[in-house]
């Protein structure tokens, strides 16, 4: 048991001796807050054209954007209340129309049920990949599907 205290007394000490080394040594306190040098930007002063001009006097002679130039109205515009109906609130159309040949199918309930998976881009052209698997006469039959 004595021997386990001394252990215990050791590790303790060897903490806080590497504490201080660490926290208090001014090796690394340059490290941890280096000083700050603080640089001011040099000024450069706009030239005149004679020494007699105050600032007000140079900043007139510099030319404004033609916006700048008039003069800003201070009127406030009247406001009238009237009574409005609510916009309607704005639909959402989950179908699913395609265009082949020109004429436009609304393939919404075909895309479960198609042999192919559901390959329809809703919206777009599709007459190139309809032709590439599919024959003329099967036009035909999504004449049910046409709008």
């Amino acid at each position: 048991m004595n021997i386990l205290a001394k252990f215990t007394t050791l590790s303790i000490f060897i903490l806080l001796v590497t504490y201080a080394v660490i926290f208090y040594s001014p090796a690394v306190k340059n490290l941890i807050s280096p000083q700050k040098t603080i640089t001011t930007p040099k000024v450069t002063e706009i030239p005149t054209e004679s020494p007699t001009e105050t600032p007000a006097e140079v900043l007139e002679t510099i030319a404004l954007p033609k916006a700048a130039q008039t003069p800003m109205t201070t009127s406030v515009p009247v406001v009238t209340q009237t009574k409005t109906t609510p916009a309607p609130a704005p639909t959402t159309d989950t179908r699913c129309i395609i265009t082949v040949d020109g004429s436009r199918y609304d393939v919404t309930q075909y895309r479960n049920i198609h042999s192919g998976g559901d390959i329809f881009k809703c919206g777009t052209d599709m007459s190139a990949t309809f032709h590439s698997q599919h024959s003329a006469k099967f036009l035909d039959r999504m004449s049910q599907y046409k709008i």
